[in-house]
């Protein structure tokens, strides 16, 4: 059986098989309005050991054929693939179509090596924007090969959009203070990621937080004015110290946001732009500057006039506005003052989020807008595998039924980031089998073994899914967290009251299930070292249960902590760069 990433939408098996034999040729063929180097990206993914031709007229037979002809009746991003005894022979109307069949042929060569069964597919996008947003600002920013390798195999599956969330971590030169200990994304570096994702069908969009989240700005003596609340104050989550967002109605917030556009959206094609502008926890709140003006007026109406504001500032820049719909939802009779082109990105990360409730209140006004569901590798160590698929089919099957533009999936970083890579490659897997074939999101451990991991036997995929549910073993969820990060990280707010001594029996059987299969796995020593980590934290978190159960603190295990940070260090390194690292430490001993 066949594990594909995503599932086409019509396969059909027929009679025999091809072998592919060396010496054969890989042709190149167009139509009209096409030239043969055009296709080039499709033949780059084509892992068979055949000779390019990029002209019929070559005697060798061909084994394999790539056509796209703009006359085709496919879709702009379908292809049609057909696998027979005599050859394989993929047709698209766009090079990007022939470049999504190379992919599936791709993953069914790694699959069936030399000798494949023959069948036909017909294939094409169910959202025409399939996207994912990395979240690179909550201390861990990826190194240029992570972030290519992340780039290549989202494209192998089909993704076509890619966001780099950004609050501190893009090289702003007129503010060096801000980035110089985190390593940050360079310009240089983007228009090389711009051109690596263009060879690869994916539009790379800016992303800069331009509101709320911007306390590492705020936290600086130059900045803090700009702040809504300097002084810290109240919010909707309670008091806090410290600034967190921009002042709506200070003109220089206005003008420092606007020097950001004007440093960095020259570095993208893209003529989208996402700004942000989700949970403005202050906004009229006790302790803000802006409570006066919200109190005469109301809070939604500063919130939307601040955004009327960004988007004439995003449009004269010649881009398209993006943002977040968390805030405006709340105030559903302004719903029809947003911008007539804006997009609003309506987000939520549990499986029972109302996307079913919100999407129509933005379809009905006639505006664009994505669903945006999430990875759930935050807050979580392992991830939360079953949420985590719920969530996403729930935002595709409801995104559909009210004509969203797509799917931006996302991974966030929440509270240092301590979830190796792999624990995110399920739902970046799961969001792009969603958003191209809603109806067959299935098989999911074993298609993330084969499509990600390279692991045909399904034992790599089955072990992360499973670690990603082992804290539904503790009997109890946290909304956008789980109770083992909650034990290790957050005793003081999560601990006791959610765990027993029966309970974290479980949970150290169930991990030493899960330690039994990782010794079976024949994976890179890379990937060893994040599989064992996490199944390390896991174990620290059933430790922290009995000790907290007993009385006792962080403090009685000390020798555990410090063993764990270490280990934390060394994998944080293996795909990432230092700056941030020992932010993200810190979350180890200080909940902040």
């Amino acid at each position: 059986m066949l594990f594909l990433a995503p599932v086409p939408k019509k396969l059909t098996y027929t009679d025999g098989t091809f072998t592919v034999k060396p010496g054969t040729a890989l042709k190149l063929l167009t139509g009209e309005g096409y030239e043969p180097t055009d296709l080039s990206s499709a033949a780059k993914r084509i892992k068979m050991p055949l000779d390019l031709a990029l002209t019929d007229t070559v005697k060798v037979p061909a084994s394999l054929t790539i056509k796209a002809d703009m006359n085709a009746d496919i879709p702009c991003e379908g292809y049609t693939l057909s696998v027979k005894p005599t050859g394989i022979t993929i047709n698209a109307s766009t090079p990007q179509g022939a470049f999504y069949g190379a992919c599936t042929l791709a993953q069914i060569y790694d699959q069936c090596g030399d000798t494949i069964p023959c069948m036909e597919i017909e294939d094409a996008p169910d959202m025409g924007v399939r996207g994912v947003m990395l979240d690179v600002s909550r201390d861990k920013v990826p190194t240029m090969e992570t972030l290519k390798e992340i780039i290549d195999k989202l494209a192998s599956m089909k993704i076509n959009q890619f966001q780099m969330y950004m609050e501190h971590t893009f090289k702003y030169l007129n503010h060096p203070t801000v980035w110089k200990n985190a390593s940050p994304v360079s310009a240089e570096e983007i228009l090389e990621l711009q051109d690596y994702c263009e060879e690869r069908f994916v539009e790379l969009v800016p992303n800069q937080n331009s509101f709320g989240h911007m306390e590492r700005w705020l936290k600086f003596d130059e900045y803090r004015p700009l702040a809504d609340s300097p002084n810290g104050g109240e919010s909707f989550w309670g008091h806090f110290d410290d600034p967190f967002s921009l002042c709506p109605i200070d003109p220089k917030a206005k003008e420092f946001i606007n020097s950001l556009f004007d440093e960095l959206l020259p570095c993208f094609k893209s003529d989208l732009f996402n700004v942000g502008c989700d949970e403005t926890k202050e906004l009229g709140y006790e302790g803000s500057r802006s409570k006066n003006l919200c109190d005469q007026v109301g809070t939604g109406r500063v919130y939307i006039d601040y955004i009327k504001n960004l988007h004439k500032e995003v449009t004269a820049r010649g881009k398209r506005m993006m943002f977040w719909g968390d805030i405006i939802i709340k105030y559903p009779e302004l719903i029809p003052e947003i911008p007539e082109d804006a997009i609003v990105l309506e987000w939520g990360y549990d499986a029972k989020h109302p996307f079913a409730e919100h999407c129509p209140k933005f379809a009905e006004t006639g505006l664009d807008f994505y669903v945006c569901p999430g990875t759930s590798n935050w807050c979580s160590i392992a991830g939360r595998t079953t949420n985590m698929i719920e969530n996403i089919k729930n935002a595709a099957k409801v995104g559909l039924a009210n004509g969203t533009l797509g799917m931006l999936n996302t991974s966030w970083g929440d509270r240092g980031h301590q979830d190796p890579l792999p624990v995110t490659w399920p739902g970046f897997m799961v969001g792009a089998m969603a958003s191209w074939n809603a109806e067959k999101v299935e098989n999911v451990p074993e298609t993330l073994s084969a499509c990600v991991f390279g692991d045909n036997t399904g034992k790599t995929g089955k072990v992360i899914c499973d670690m990603g549910d082992a804290h539904l073993v503790f009997n109890n969820t946290i909304g956008n967290s789980s109770v083992p990060w909650h034990l290790v990280f957050n005793p003081s707010e999560h601990s006791v009251k959610y765990v027993t001594a029966e309970t974290l029996n479980d949970a150290e059987a169930y991990m030493k299930d899960i330690d039994v299969r990782i010794a079976e796995l024949d994976c890179d020593e890379k990937l060893m070292k994040e599989i064992t980590y996490v199944s390390a934290l896991l174990k620290l978190a059933v430790k922290c249960g009995r000790a907290f159960l007993a009385g006792k603190t962080k403090d009685d295990l000390k020798a555990d902590y410090d063993e764990i940070k270490k280990r934390h260090r060394e994998v944080w390194l293996l795909r990432n760069r230092p700056g941030g690292l020992e932010d993200s430490v810190n979350w180890f001993t200080t909940y902040k």
